[in-house]
């Protein structure tokens, strides 16, 4: 829920750029947009794990892709552009980091 969520306020704070001649995303930093976006982004959320945001869909106006990290899980958002829909995948960090350890 928390991944959807990020994806809306990323979708709403583009809208709000949009009107002041702004990106949301900024490659070559450090989680993908800055720092005042990232805040921002959280509270519209109310998250507070780690995003980056990967790359911005132009075409659709939209991410493209992110991650959501926290000490649980690892939530990958993808745009999927010839389906025109968002794709999801969870994983559990316990399950990764023990995987094979049996």
């Amino acid at each position: 829920m928390d991944a959807k969520n990020i994806q809306l306020s990323m979708r709403l704070l583009n809208i709000q750029y949009y009107g002041n001649d702004r990106n949301i995303y900024q490659p070559g930093t450090e989680n993908g947009m800055s720092k005042d976006t990232l805040e921002e982004i959280q509270l519209l959320s109310d998250t507070n794990g780690e995003i980056i945001l990967i790359c911005w869909d132009y075409e659709d106006n939209l991410p493209g892709k992110f991650y959501y990290k926290t000490e649980d899980f690892l939530a990958i958002y993808e745009y999927d552009t010839n389906r025109k829909e968002p794709t999801w995948e969870v994983l559990r960090l316990n399950e990764i980091i023990n995987f094979g350890k049996d």
